[in-house]
């Protein structure tokens, strides 16, 4: 048979790929995510943070009778190295944090720990993080972030803004995924065991102060 002939497109030079924007993440959004007076080396503080992180995310699949006998070999099979005294005082936040019955709701059957999103905000591009804790109904839908902070904001308003814009994020996309749902932001924070809800405008604001900054 003839040789088979090739189009013309066959003999071009490949075009090169569009530029694939990186997505932006939670933790990489400008913006502060302490007050003054932490205390601690931003390194430790991001490692007790982590492991408190840890603790509300495997203890409450436990009764509560478990919880004081596993609490300290969640913290070792994550951080062997861990101090003892460090490992003592995250096992008493974290189960003074579950014992606590204006916290329970939040912790109960049905709540879902550690929930990955993924979305293309409208206005600032791909977004991926993970919400601590999601709270869902047929009606509603409430994301809880946990932060490990010791210097605490007063009021809402006074939330750093690497932290508020986190939270914005996190309503952009959830609104694509539940957009007949009421939304509800909140942190709770850790070290006083406060749950500040967060006006939608206030985090979606300072969103939008970041992506500009």
């Amino acid at each position: 048979p003839p040789p088979a002939t090739l189009p013309a497109w066959a003999f071009e030079p490949a075009r090169s790929p569009a530029p694939v924007r990186a997505a932006m993440t939670a933790s990489g959004l400008p913006g502060a995510k302490a007050l003054p007076g932490e205390g601690l080396p931003p390194e430790e503080a991001m490692r007790r943070g982590t492991l408190v992180h840890r603790l509300l995310e495997d203890l409450p699949h436990l009764e509560d009778s478990a919880r004081a006998d596993a609490a300290p070999l969640i913290l070792h099979a994550a951080d062997p190295d861990l101090p003892d005294p460090v490992a003592r005082e995250l096992v008493t936040q974290a189960l003074g944090l579950l014992g606590r019955a204006e916290l329970r709701p939040l912790f109960g059957p049905g709540t879902l720990p550690e929930v990955g999103v993924a979305a293309d905000l409208p206005g600032h591009g791909p977004f991926h993080g993970i919400i601590d804790r999601l709270i869902l109904s047929e009606t509603h839908v409430h994301a809880i972030d946990y932060k490990t902070n010791r210097s605490l904001p007063a009021a809402s308003h006074q939330i750093p803004l690497g932290i508020l814009a986190q939270m914005g994020a996190y309503a952009l996309a959830l609104k694509q995924v539940y957009p007949a749902h009421v939304l509800r932001l909140s942190i709770l924070w850790t070290h006083d065991g406060t749950l500040m809800d967060v006006p939608e405008h206030l985090a979606l604001q300072a969103l939008a102060n970041a992506a500009s900054s």
